[in-house]
């Protein structure tokens, strides 16, 4: 849902589902995926910002 660059890096962030009906908030650098919610609720990133 939201994509930034810095330098050589490539940030990526959105959702993936859990089960069902739930999904968890994500980014993801260089292709490494980081979780930003544990699964309990729905969550999603729309926007990715970063500081330099």
């Amino acid at each position: 849902m939201a994509m930034a660059l810095s330098g050589n890096d490539i940030f990526i962030a959105g959702y993936v589902s859990v089960g069902d009906e739930r999904s968890r908030a994500v980014y993801w650098k260089n292709g490494d995926m980081t979780y930003l919610s544990d699964g309990q609720y729905d969550a999603l990133v729309r926007r990715i910002w970063l500081k330099q």
